[in-house]
């Protein structure tokens, strides 16, 4: 008999067990659900800061840098060349690279571009997308 009440008693406390898990399991799914789903939807796209220039030649010039933080790095890609970039001491709208054979310098809507291993000449270019 007091094996019986025992394992009774068991059962009884395992499904109680049970309910009480599954009541901490649909608690814990409420509050995480809109928490999960909130992060998701406040999700923005990152924003590019890559102007676009047609140059001249009928070749297009990639200009990538922060407007907010004109200290940090920048980056001119022509004809799939990279090359990275950074503001001039001397002027504010002149960026060049630390071997100075990359120099981007703009002024308003329109820039030069220097790239001494492929352009023999300065190359003009104009805006047709700004960031």
């Amino acid at each position: 008999m007091k094996i019986r009440t025992a394992a009774v008693k068991w059962v009884k406390w395992l499904s109680l067990g049970r309910r009480e898990l599954r009541a901490a399991a649909a608690t814990l799914l409420a509050f995480a659900l809109p928490i999960i789903s909130a992060d998701a939807a406040n999700t923005v796209p990152s924003r590019t800061f890559t102007s676009e220039w047609q140059c001249d030649n009928g070749r297009k010039v990639l200009f990538n840098a922060h407007p907010l933080r004109p200290k940090e790095e920048a980056w001119v890609t022509y004809i799939g060349n990279r090359a990275q970039v950074a503001v001039s001491g001397k002027n504010p709208n002149r960026y060049q690279s630390k071997d100075e054979k990359v120099a981007w310098e703009m002024g308003g809507e329109s820039a030069t571009l220097v790239f001494r291993d492929l352009l023999t000449e300065p190359l003009k270019c104009k805006r047709i997308k700004k960031p």
